[in-house]
């Protein structure tokens, strides 16, 4: 005889199974979600524990095997109660880590939380390891498996319960959930958890696969009918704790007694404090720059500089209850300092270009005046004017292109330029020669390769004739331009300088003058990209 109990029995003990089994195959579907691990466990759990039970109990030939004795449905020295046990202690802490996960708060609490879960299934190995010892009758006569099985259990249900609150909670506090998704997990988990007790009260085995089966079907009818992780609280609650985390902009929230309530990681960074030692502490402690929040509130954004010696800009919003009774304020700082040093060279190249208009519309009246006068041919002259005119158009689109370069980003240190290729695309109309000393290493810098560009193009403007030499060595990369002299205030070449200087100001690399005996000139210094490899020799 296969069968042990009763035809009931058995197909209670099926219905488990495929209950189970429809389970898995549904949360399955959404393993590529992590926060649905801890839930594929509680399906896994269900279908062994199911399974399990099925073959304790109901199926003679693993009875004999494993030595059972007594009838199946014995409550003293009953495997059954064993796995009663176990499925409901195993679901109930992984419900306890996906209930943490859901409602977002497993990032504060994941090692407390994995510390309590480890801590509940070495309790439960406890047993299992003294009872396989004690020889293959199972039963519970020892009062040390007992005890040790008690308190894993109680724990258990302890964490389980725990996690059902957070569920709850967030559905009727936050409106995170539907209600009757909340009350449908809450269902299924109960179930799960009344196992052991109506096992021990009822006394007959058929208790377990009904109660499994009536939580398979719960979990089974909330991820069809609710599709609870299409709809994740990443979207609503757990966003908010974790947007809040990885904001770039730095968020305080300050109570009404204006001392700070919390702060996101970026603020810490903003302000150069810790949250341990910046909770509770009055804002004007952590931050006396910034103004008074009652008088600030709900305006424009402020400009605040910082000890720091940073920038930024402070959005202060009131926070209010239903009632409009005030409750604090939240803070939104962004550092704006990057952005102020890029206003600020802006408005140097917008002077320099005003400058080199000026300056050289100058040249162009006096040189005028002298045609008018007969001391100049007007050959020649209109030689000098029309020289002049397109001196000054070729350092206005300089200017404007390292201003597209300076507002556009700041220099990204990752960004690679072959100097090289640059100095050929420049040297089309013969202006200066180029020289390439051979080195360890080839002319590929680490700079943003529009600027490098557009402040080249801005110093070769301001000469009629040079030679740029590009010399290597593994610490830098560097250009020579002579002759070069900038030391007439208003010459094209000192123009030049100054646009080119303003350039240099934002960049990781050096502009600099230089004078070799009679010669003047300008060097630009490098860092080598990562492409300089190539030892002594020609440049490929």
């Amino acid at each position: 005889m296969v069968v042990a109990t009763s035809t009931t029995a058995v197909a209670v003990s099926l219905a488990a199974l495929v209950a189970s089994g429809g389970f898995v195959g549904a949360i399955f579907g959404y393993r590529e979600n992590p926060t649905t691990r801890p839930l594929i466990g509680v399906a896994v759990a269900l279908l062994v524990g199911a399974f399990a039970h099925l073959a304790v109990v109901d199926l003679v030939p693993v009875r004999a095997v494993l030595g059972l004795l007594g009838g199946p449905t014995d409550t003293t020295g009953g495997l059954w109660l064993l796995v009663a046990f176990d499925i409901s202690t195993v679901v109930g802490v992984l419900w306890f880590l996906f209930a943490l996960q859901y409602t977002g708060r497993d990032d504060r609490t994941s090692s407390i939380a994995y510390f309590a879960v480890a801590g509940v299934l070495i309790l439960l190995l406890g047993p299992h390891f003294m009872l396989t010892l004690s020889g293959s009758y199972v039963g519970f006569e020892s009062q040390t498996p007992n005890l040790l099985l008690g308190v894993a259990v109680v724990l258990a249900e302890a964490l389980a319960l725990i996690g059902i609150f957070l569920v709850l909670d967030v559905t009727f506090q936050h409106k995170a959930f539907p209600l009757a998704q909340a009350a449908l997990f809450t269902g299924a988990v109960g179930l799960v958890l009344l196992v052991p007790f109506v096992a021990t009260t009822v006394r007959n085995p058929i208790t377990t696969p009904l109660l499994l089966a009536g939580s398979a079907v719960l979990f089974t009818g909330v991820l069809y009918r609710h599709r609870p992780f299409e709809t994740l609280p990443v979207v609503s609650l757990v966003g908010r704790d974790r947007v809040f985390e990885e904001m770039s902009d730095g968020v305080v929230i300050v109570g009404s007694d204006g001392h700070i309530r919390d702060l996101n990681p970026a603020a810490q960074r903003l302000f150069e404090v810790d949250r341990a030692s910046a909770v509770d502490q009055p804002l004007a402690t952590v931050a006396p720059a910034i103004p008074d929040l009652s008088i600030s509130g709900g305006g424009s954004p402020t400009d605040v500089a910082l000890e720091t010696g940073r920038t930024v800009s402070v959005s202060v919003e009131e926070i209010c209850d239903h009632r409009s009774r005030g409750l604090g304020w939240s803070l939104v700082c962004r550092d704006i300092t990057a952005k102020r040093r890029r206003t600020q060279r802006l408005s140097v190249l917008t002077r320099a270009i005003a400058g080199v208009t000026t300056g050289q519309m100058q040249t162009v009246t006096s040189v005028t005046g002298a045609i008018d006068s007969g001391d100049c041919e007007p050959e020649h002259g209109g030689d000098r004017i029309q020289a002049t005119a397109t001196d000054v158009a070729t350092l206005v689109a300089c200017v404007r292109d390292i201003e597209s370069a300076l507002s556009s980003s700041e220099e990204s240190q990752h960004t690679h330029l072959d100097l090289r290729e640059t100095l050929d695309s420049l040297s089309t109309d013969g202006k200066f020669d180029t020289v390439v000393e051979a080195g360890p290493r080839s002319p590929v810098v680490a700079a943003d390769p529009e600027l490098v560009t557009a402040t080249l193009t801005t110093l070769l403007a301001g000469t009629e004739s040079a030679t740029v030499t590009v010399s290597t060595d593994p610490e830098r990369v560097t250009v020579d331009i002579s002759p070069f002299d900038p030391s007439g205030e208003n010459s094209l070449q000192a123009l030049s300088l100054r646009i080119a200087n303003t350039a240099a100001e934002s960049a990781s690399w050096d502009l600099t003058t230089v004078q070799e005996s009679r010669t003047h000139g300008v060097r630009l210094c490098f860092r080598p990209g990562p492409a300089c490899s190539a030892p002594g020799g020609d440049i490929e």
